[in-house]
């Protein structure tokens, strides 16, 4: 920058030039701007980058398009208002305008709401008392209008900063608020010439000419210049940084242009020491990068120094310029005026330039590559006398738009003709104030203060281009949907028109089948009522102003007509068995148009278990049912009918057979084989035999009590309460030998009775009142025991069994010997020797061979005289003196017992053995007296001996009389040794 700065002062003061230098410092400073350039990526789009058709799309913006002027007066009916650059207009997105103006240095203020067709009555903003000049209005993203003015009590000349300061004033009125926000100071100081923008972000931002003087204490001004400030602040007013854009000028040209790119980052375009020097930042304003250049003179003897009439910057970052540059052999109101357009760090030549006697005062705006002017010209009309003086104001507009190579100009387009006024010899152009801004829909909208000569005030005429109404919005189904009546409402929303014009309708409408379309009037309802039959409709709505400006058709517009709900019929009624095929017929349902699914509730709980796309169906009915049988049946549109008929589905008993024998003997296994036509009963298989309920199952083992016929039965029960049995007979033979056991002696003696007996119990068949008992086959009793006499020697037969039919079945046999009796062959005789001594006589048979040897005992228990056949019980009792005394010699006739007990009876026995046979042969009882006392001798008992008997007796007379007298003696001999008189 500071070589720019020395070319110019070498230019000016007419200084030699080092060529050399001048070059390297030229290569230098454009390496340095490439780099640069290159790191900032929110700068540097290419021209070429940027295409337009070579046709402009609005071609249409004529006379016939433009609105006649919304008027706002000033209210300043005695005076013409001090005009200049006070006047600013700014759009919202919904379609509003709202416009700041001075008016005898207040801030004025007014809106045209969308769809209004008038401008709202001026409203002041600033303070009574305080004179504001300069305002500003920008509108936010979120809604929110901001407005920003000078407020100053001294107003200079030069309009570049009072001496006494200037206060930066900003307010704002909320999107949906009633009341504009308190003022704030955002700035004091010499500052002038604010220019107002709103960031995407929200923040605030502006820029002003900022005057530095100062005087010495002599009075002598040591500082005296200018630059631009940059300050940005939030919505609380909060100023969140300043910054110097520009060095100090000696001069300024009051003049910048704000400007917001497309990525939401400042940009400044000022006329600055003779050149034109574009700012731009990537970080929101807090740092600043510039790019220089000049614009060529193509007219003879102009300057290239330029005063910018008006600037814009698009939305790909190309700036479009309007200038000026001033003639040197002309002073008053001559002008140089073009086009130009430049991209960063390009230059380009200008493409156009016209040439006009008056000050032209111009505003521009850019969008999209389309570049929209307006241009207010003084003209000399002649009149008597041939004055040369302006005598009439012209507003032209015209539109610019682009390809890579041509600048096309649409026909410039003279809005309105202000006459001079008598009383003046010429126009002020300070009476005229204009601003241009462009709506969201690429629309501009231009705005201009002039005097007003048939009040002789100033009033402001706002010109907006007509807007087609808004697309029509379709209420009815416009995408391929359902409608669901025979009377079908085509119809959409009420288009807004944001000019507030009145809208009329046209409705077209035609079948698939029929393309020749049914169109109505145009009328102000934005629907019809039409008949429709079943089938496919497309549909549109065109709209039109009362400009004729028109929107649509929308000829992709269609819907379906369904007239009415389908007619369900489900046939029947319907009777049939389990397991069987049902043929359900559903024809008799019916729609206007066709049906795509039929379905089947076949146990009225509301849910359809089969469905078809045709209307006969085959379904296997697989359990018993009493009840509805529903068909819903569904046309194209989705809509359903229902209704009901009954349905029998009887149950079907299952079948049962038993396979397994006939005719056991043991146990023995079962099965049943069960078959059903429903596949969903389920089946359980109870036995029983005789009657008696055994269990379930499908298999099943007999275990019998014993021979017979046994009935098992298998019965089939299923789950609807059906059921079928089957029945076997099972024989179990009687054995031919029964399991008996029997427990019996192997030999006895003739004449003896013995019991024969089961050795177990007998199976539970057989009852032991049933048992039969048979000796030599000759039957002898009934019962579980039987007591038999023994016959004579030898063998006997016993059998025990039952009779069963006749017959006669044995259970076991036993054959049992029969001895002959041991005869009495031993005589005996017992004489007491002493008191504890007693002598044993006998004598023996002749007959030995009936026994082995003998046993003679003695005890004072009497012996049994059948003793069990084991010889154990001559160990005891424990009483006796001696062992069993044993003799196997036949010529023994006495044995002596010794150490006897006086005063005891003893039983001598006398036991014949014969292998296991033991009989008692003989026996006698002796009594040993108490000593003293006469010795007896005993007999057998058979022959007792009287005499023994006597003294017996005797003895136990006089013994117990003996005691007593020999106690009593003892007594008396006692009572005298006790005696106190001896």
């Amino acid at each position: 920058m500071d070589l720019l700065d020395n070319i110019w002062k070498v230019v000016i003061s007419n200084k030699p030039i080092n060529v050399f230098n001048l070059l390297l410092k030229t290569m230098t400073m454009f390496i340095f701007m490439i780099v640069i350039l290159y790191m900032i990526p929110d700068i540097g789009v290419a021209f070429q980058t940027y295409e337009k058709n070579e046709n402009s799309p609005y071609d249409w913006i004529d006379n016939s398009t433009l609105r006649p002027p919304e008027t706002i007066i000033t209210e300043s009916p005695t005076k013409r208002s001090f005009g200049d650059t006070s006047l600013d207009v700014s759009n919202g997105q919904d379609g509003s305008i709202y416009i700041v103006w001075e008016s005898f240095n207040n801030i004025m203020f007014s809106e045209r709401p969308p769809g209004s067709q008038a401008f709202t009555p001026p409203h002041q903003l600033n303070s009574p008392g305080n004179q504001g000049i300069e305002p500003r209005v920008n509108v936010g993203d979120d809604g929110t209008v901001h407005v920003i003015w000078l407020e100053t009590k001294d107003i200079p000349e030069d309009g570049m900063g009072s001496p006494n300061g200037n206060r930066l004033i900003w307010l704002h009125l909320g999107s949906g608020d009633d009341d504009w926000s308190a003022s704030s100071t955002i700035l004091t100081g010499n500052i002038s010439y604010p220019k107002l923008a709103v960031l995407p972000d929200g923040m605030i931002s502006t820029t002003v000419w900022y005057r530095y003087q100062i005087v010495d204490e002599n009075g002598t001004t040591i500082i005296n210049g200018y630059r631009l400030l940059y300050l940005a602040w939030s919505l609380d007013g909060h100023v969140s940084f300043k910054r110097s854009i520009t060095q100090l000028c000696p001069e300024a040209i009051p003049q910048q242009y704000l400007f917001v790119s497309k990525a939401g980052n400042p940009h400044i375009l000022v006329p600055e020491n003779g050149r034109t020097n574009w700012y731009a930042s990537s970080d929101g304003g807090q740092t600043w990068l510039k790019d220089t250049y000049y614009i060529p003179s193509n007219h003879p003897g102009m300057k290239q120094s330029i005063v910018l009439g008006g600037a814009a910057l698009d939305n790909n970052n190309l700036v479009y310029i309007i200038g000026f540059q001033s003639a040197i052999n002309q002073s008053r109101y001559s002008s140089g005026y073009g086009y130009f357009r430049r991209g960063w760090g390009s230059t380009y030549p200008s493409w156009d330039a016209d040439y006009s006697i008056a000050f032209p005062i111009v505003s521009i705006q850019a969008r999209n590559g389309v570049v929209w002017t307006s241009r207010l010209i003084f003209r000399d009309v002649p009149s008597n006398g041939g004055d040369n003086n302006p005598q009439q104001a012209t507003l032209l507009f015209r539109t610019i738009w682009f390809n890579k190579t041509l600048k096309n100009f649409h026909t410039g387009m003279e809005i309105t003709n202000v006459p001079r006024d008598g009383d003046y010899s010429s126009f002020n152009p300070k009476e005229f104030s204009l601003a241009i801004s462009v709506e969201e829909n690429n629309m501009p909208v231009i705005a201009l203060v002039h005097p007003d000569l048939t009040t002789n005030s100033s009033k402001i005429d706002v010109w907006r281009f007509n807007h087609p109404p808004n697309p029509p919005e379709a209420v009815t189904e416009a995408r391929g949907g359902w409608t669901l009546s025979p009377w079908v409402v085509l119809a959409s929303r009420s288009s807004i028109d944001i000019d507030g014009d009145d809208i009329e309708y046209r409705i077209s409408y035609w079948m698939d089948d029929n393309y020749v379309p049914t169109t109505t009037r145009w009328t102000d309802l934005p629907y019809i009522i039409i008949r429709a039959s079943h089938g496919t409709y497309h549909w549109s709505i065109e709209v039109r102003d009362t400009f004729n400006a028109s929107t649509g058709p929308e000829e992709d517009w269609w819907f379906k007509a369904d007239t009415g709900p389908p007619r369900s019929h489900p046939g029947g009624p319907y009777s049939l068995t389990e397991g069987s095929w049902a043929s359900l017929d559903g024809r008799g349902s019916y729609d206007d148009g066709p049906l795509v699914l039929w379905e089947w509730d076949f146990n009225g709980d509301g849910t359809f278990e089969l469905n078809s796309t045709g209307p006969i169906t085959l379904k296997r009915m697989p359990d018993d049912y009493s009840g509805i049988l529903a068909l819903r049946v569904t046309d194209e549109a989705g809509r359903t009918a229902i209704s009901t008929t009954h349905m029998w589905v009887d149950n079907v008993l299952p079948s049962i057979r038993i396979e397994g024998f006939s005719v056991v003997t043991g146990p023995s296994n079962y099965s049943a084989i069960v078959s059903d036509t429903s596949p969903d009963d389920t089946i359980v298989v109870r036995w029983s035999i005789d009657g008696i309920f055994m269990g379930e199952g499908s298999d099943f083992l007999f275990e019998h009590d014993g021979p017979g016929v046994y009935h098992i039965v298998a019965m089939a029960v299923d789950d609807d309460g059906g059921s079928n049995y089957s029945l076997i007979k099972v024989t179990v033979p009687w054995p031919e030998r029964l399991p008996l056991s029997m427990e019996t002696p192997m030999v006895v003696i003739e004449g003896h009775v013995y019991t024969s007996r089961l050795s177990a119990p007998p199976p539970s068949w057989i009852s032991p009142q049933d048992l039969e008992w048979r000796r030599e086959g000759i039957p002898v009793g009934k019962g579980s025991e039987m007591r038999f006499v023994a016959g004579g020697s030898g063998w006997e037969r016993i059998d025990v069994g039952i009779l069963v039919e006749g017959r006669f079945l044995i259970g076991d046999t036993m054959n049992i010997r029969v001895r002959e009796r041991l005869r009495p062959v031993v005589c005996v005789g017992a004489d007491v020797i002493s008191y504890d001594s007693v002598e044993v006589r006998w004598t023996t048979s002749e007959q030995r061979e009936l026994f082995e040897r003998y046993v003679v005992r003695i005890s004072r228990n009497p012996m049994s005289l059948f003793p069990s056949p084991d010889l154990e019980w001559m160990a005891g009792p424990f009483d006796a003196p001696y062992e069993p005394v044993e003799i196997h010699t036949h010529s023994k006739t006495t044995h002596l017992f010794q150490n006897l007990d006086s005063g005891w009876t003893y039983h001598v026995s006398i036991y014949v053995i014969h292998g296991a046979e033991v009989s008692c042969s003989n026996s006698i009882s002796v009594s040993i007296p108490p000593e003293p006392g006469p010795l007896t001798h005993e007999q057998s008992d058979s022959n007792e001996n009287s005499l023994s008997t006597a003294v017996i007796l005797i003895s136990l007379v006089l013994f117990p009389t003996l005691c007593m007298i020999f106690g009593y003696g003892i007594l008396m001999a006692t009572r005298r040794d006790n005696n106190p008189r001896n």
